[in-house]
Formats: C-alpha cells, sequence, structure tokens
C-alpha cells in the first residue's frame, strides 16, 4: 500500500506543483554551526581591495522570485554593514554601503509565480497560475515564509482522488485511487518497473550533499552552474536523456514513456526524449507539497519591500539597452554599465544582474563582444475555468455518456505517431464553491478547474470538455512558462562579462522557486566577495555556539551569522 501511494502521489506532486518541482538542492539544515575562514581556494582576497569604492550600485532587471531574492539578499549585506561594518578588516559601521536599483517593465512582483481569484472576486482565495508548489526540502522557500510571517497550507486534496493518464486516444490509467484493486490493476501493467523507478530518483535526488554546507570547502560561492553540478555529482544526468537515462537502469519503457513522461510533461511540457535526465529525476521526486496561504507572489512581494530597494516599474523599468562603459572613477571593477529605459530614464551601476528570460527581453547589451547565453523558454498557456460540471464530459474521452468516473486530474503522455496528441498537458479540479451567486444566479456547487497547453485552448474545445453552456467563467495567461530542459553538454557561467550576471543560467539545470533564490544568493556573494572580499561573506575566526532551533536563522545572513 505505501509504495503505491507514493507512486500515486508523484503523479499528484507533479501536476500540482508546475515548474515548482525540482530537485532537492538548497542549505544544510545544519545552519547553527560556523567555520573560521579556510576557504584557500578563494581567488579574491579575504578584506576589501585599496581601490574598493565604499559604495556599491547593483541594478537588478527583472522582480520574479531571483530578482526579488537577490535584492533581498544584498540588502541583508548592506543592514550588516550598517550594524557592524567590516570590523575584522578594520572597516567602521557604515563605512561601506550597497544602493539597489530594480526594474520591471510589468507592475507585478513574482515574474513566473503568479496568482488570479476565481471569479475576479478578491473574497475568494487565489488560486496559482504559475510556479505553484514549495517541497519540504526547499529551504530558502520555508526559511523565508517563516521571516515574514507567512502560512503555509497544504494542497487541495481534491486532486489527489480519481487519477488518469490520457495519450490523446485512451486513458493508459484512469479512476486511480490509493485502493487495493488499483494497486494490483498498476502492478499488472508495469510490474515492478515502478519500484525500480521510484528508487532511481529517490537515490539521485536525496544526496547527503546540500549545496552549501559551511563545514566543507566546496568552492561556494560557484562561477558557474556546471561546478553545481560537478558538485552535486549529477553532470552526467545533464547530457543525456531521461528516456535513455531510465532505460539504461533497466526502467521499462511503458514506465518511462507514460509515468515518468506525465510527470515530466506536467513540469516542465517536455517528453521523456527532449529533456534531460536530472529534470526526469526532479520531476519525479517525492515529497509534500506546500503553498503560501494568499499566493506564493506574496514572499517575493515581501522580499522587495524589505530590501528598500529603488524600484523603476512600467515604461521607467522598460530596460530597452544595457551599455558597457569604462570607469571613471576609482572603483575596484575597471567597467560599469549603464541602463537605459523606454522612458529615457538612463542609470550607472557597478554590477548588474540579469533575472529576466533575456531572449524574450527585447534588451540590447551594448558595447561588448560578450553575449548572454541562450535559455530557451516554452510559451505556455494556463487556462483557469469555473464550471458546474462535476467531472469532465465523458463522451470527449470515448466514454459513454453515463459514466460517473472521470479522472478529476489528469496528465498526459504524447503517443509516438499518432495524429491524434492531448489537447492539453494537465487538467486538474483544484477547489469547489458552494453556495455562490454569480450573474444573478445561485450555484449549489462551482468547480475551479486548470488546464495547461502549449496553445490556448479554444471556446469550442472547452465546450466539449465540460459540455456547452457550462464554463461561467474563465481566465487564460499565457507565457514563457517552462524553460527547455534538453541535454548539454554545456552548462553556462553566471558572469556573462566583468560585472554582468545572469541568474537565469541556473534554468538549465533546474528551474524552481528555490533554485532561483538559491542562483541568487550565490550571485549576490560573487558580487559581495569581489568587493569586500571573502570574510564578509564566508566570516572569520568564527566561534562555534549553541543557538536557539529558530528556522529562520542564518539562511539570509553572510559572515559567521550566514547558512
Amino acid at each position: 500500500m505505501r509504495l503505491y501511494a507514493l507512486i500515486l502521489y508523484t503523479l499528484t506532486v507533479s501536476l500540482c506543483c508546475g515548474a515548482g518541482i525540482t530537485a532537492a538542492i538548497g542549505i544544510s539544515q545544519e545552519v547553527y554551526n560556523y567555520k573560521q575562514d579556510t576557504h584557500n581556494n578563494l581567488t579574491h582576497g579575504q578584506c576589501p581591495s585599496q581601490e574598493a569604492a565604499n559604495e556599491l550600485h547593483v541594478a537588478i532587471v527583472g522582480v520574479g522570485a531571483s530578482g526579488a531574492s537577490a535584492a533581498y539578499f544584498l540588502s541583508k549585506a548592506q543592514e550588516q554593514l550598517e550594524e557592524r561594518g567590516l570590523p575584522e578588516c578594520g572597516a567602521s559601521k557604515g563605512f561601506y554601503s550597497i544602493h539597489i536599483g530594480v526594474y520591471e517593465r510589468s507592475n507585478r512582483i513574482g515574474g513566473r509565480v503568479c496568482e488570479v481569484h476565481p471569479l475576479d472576486d478578491e473574497s475568494l482565495a487565489p488560486i496559482s497560475i504559475g510556479a505553484a508548489g514549495i517541497k519540504q526540502t526547499d529551504y530558502f522557500m520555508l526559511r523565508a515564509a517563516h521571516r515574514f510571517g507567512l502560512h503555509m497550507v497544504k494542497r487541495s486534496q481534491k486532486s489527489r482522488s480519481r487519477i488518469g493518464v490520457w495519450d490523446g486516444e485512451q486513458f493508459l490509467l484512469d479512476d486511480l485511487d490509493e485502493s487495493r484493486w488499483n494497486q494490483w490493476r498498476t502492478y499488472w501493467r508495469y510490474g515492478n518497473g515502478l519500484k525500480k523507478a521510484s528508487d532511481l530518483s529517490f537515490q539521485r535526488i536525496y544526496s547527503p550533499k546540500f549545496l552549501h554546507d559551511p563545514h566543507e570547502q566546496n568552492g561556494y560561492p560557484w562561477n558557474g552552474v556546471h561546478a553545481i553540478a560537478q558538485h552535486l555529482e549529477v553532470n552526467n544526468l545533464v547530457t543525456q536523456s531521461t528516456h535513455d537515462y531510465f532505460v539504461k537502469h533497466d526502467i521499462p519503457i511503458a514506465v518511462t514513456d507514460e509515468l515518468v513522461g506525465a510527470a515530466l510533461r506536467a513540469n516542465y511540457a517536455q517528453d521523456t526524449n527532449g529533456a534531460h535526465a536530472y529534470a526526469g529525476i526532479a520531476s519525479v521526486s517525492l515529497n509534500n507539497l506546500v503553498a503560501i496561504q494568499g499566493g506564493n507572489a506574496l514572499l517575493f512581494e515581501k522580499m522587495l519591500a524589505k530590501s528598500n530597494a529603488t524600484r523603476h516599474f512600467g515604461a521607467n523599468g522598460d530596460v530597452t539597452g544595457i551599455m558597457k562603459m569604462e570607469s571613471t572613477q576609482n572603483l575596484s571593477s575597471s567597467v560599469r554599465w549603464k541602463i537605459a529605459t523606454r522612458d529615457g530614464h538612463e542609470g550607472t551601476y557597478d554590477m548588474v544582474m540579469l533575472a529576466t528570460p533575456w531572449h524574450a527581453s527585447g534588451v540590447t547589451l551594448l558595447n561588448t563582444e560578450k553575449t548572454v547565453p541562450r535559455v530557451d523558454f516554452q510559451r505556455m498557456t494556463t487556462t483557469l475555468v469555473v464550471t458546474d460540471a462535476a467531472q469532465p464530459d465523458p463522451t470527449y474521452f470515448g466514454l459513454d455518456a453515463s459514466h460517473n468516473r472521470v479522472p478529476l486530474t489528469i496528465l498526459t503522455t504524447s503517443k509516438e505517431g499518432s495524429t491524434n496528441q492531448p489537447e492539453f498537458i494537465t487538467l486538474s479540479y483544484l477547489r469547489d464553491i458552494s453556495h455562490y451567486k454569480f450573474q444573478g444566479t445561485r450555484h449549489k456547487r462551482l468547480h475551479v478547474v486548470r488546464l495547461h497547453s502549449q496553445d490556448p485552448i479554444p471556446d469550442e474545445t472547452l465546450d466539449r470538455l465540460f459540455r456547452a453552456g457550462h464554463v461561467f467563467w474563465k481566465k487564460e495567461k499565457s507565457w514563457h512558462a517552462y524553460p527547455k530542459m534538453s541535454p548539454t553538454q554545456s552548462l553556462d557561467n553566471f558572469e556573462i562579462d566583468t560585472s554582468l550576471f545572469h541568474l537565469n543560467a541556473m534554468e538549465k539545470l533546474v528551474s524552481s522557486m528555490e533554485t532561483s533564490a538559491v542562483a541568487a544568493k550565490n550571485v549576490a556573494a560573487l558580487v559581495l566577495e569581489r568587493w569586500l572580499g571573502s570574510r564578509f561573506v564566508h566570516g572569520y575566526d568564527c566561534k562555534w555556539s549553541s543557538r536557539p532551533h529558530d528556522p529562520a536563522i542564518g539562511w539570509d545572513k553572510w559572515g559567521c551569522m550566514g547558512s
């Protein structure tokens, strides 16, 4: 029973989380221990150089998960500089200061983290149409939520009932629950391949080596994503497809293409032949998911507010060009960067962080031969509907009209060579709304349903799915939602040119809210280490002591106080 529940949960987790499923890489839970300055592998000095300016101006382009996190981590460095200075290097309080400017062409914080209220009624709890899930191993997200007093809620249990996998022609699995009968049905189709796939994924995801353990010399902060992959020992997973990796490990093709494939499509909208093995393994990782009450975007709104960054939004934040300039001041960097926006605003900065899908941004990089390494994103559509249909129309799936057990959570798999490909990637009944009056009619029960698809779903298709006249409200959003997790021999550096950093370089390896925050702190550490030296980032002569077990201590600090 337990094994079947884990497998069943894998499928529903993938659907719930969308792009939020990720490998369990985060900060070690042992955040209460400190180490001395033993980073002999660092290329920068332990203290600021004599040429270092006492002010650092940093621009962040984009305020999604990574941009808002980067602003927050830099502001925590500023907070420490104000409170204690850098006494281990002879700098008094307030001698060094950081000034942060953020640019966002929309008027919304969160990027791909986005929620809407069903029926446009703000009294109803918001539903995610972007990154939805936070895992119990997402230490940055959990600690940040704790820091800001945000409450976690479990995902809807409705999506765990009546699960199906649809290939465009038939249900490969349908009406699944945790009953013993369904355990036997699944075993009859897949044998022990399910257990083997689960064991393989669990073994590679839950490595004892977390992303940054302050007890070991591991190269942090890393110059590039390739160094992170090497530290996690997953380089070989990125160079081969999910299909090839699972088949090489004797996982039956049916399990690989149908179940792993369904989870991968739900997670990154890619098939097993098109996505690298690390993305596939991350998609079937098993863990309980939670979300922030009121919407995950609340976290990044609070991060940005706490940073006290200067905000440029709308036309004032719509960056059109970033130009490299020779420095005319006595700064530690030999160059500065000028940012120009659509409304004519200009700003000059010592460091720039790109935290937006670059090749869809329309921004021009000037006066440099360097180019931003391409991270391709897939344009996807999320459709949220409210219907009084208690289940999808059975006739859409070729079932008898009287069939009353159509799955309420439907994942899909692509059937090679078939002309009848699924018209959606996932469909999930998320929540019920009881006794609600809408447009003059009181409904005993309405249902909120979310669909993900490559292209917008025509109204005619929705009518076939839920019957004509039974969809009362629809909200549709098309966007660059998922990075293409193609097998690659090349994972990029974070620094593109001198003092120009690309936070989205992480997306080729894995994409989630958690890993966006991980990339943000890593790049912030690179910036601070270059400006202030290794002692500020890692600490010096740290005194180890017992401390109260507070999950919000250490994750956002620097030096001896940092995790």
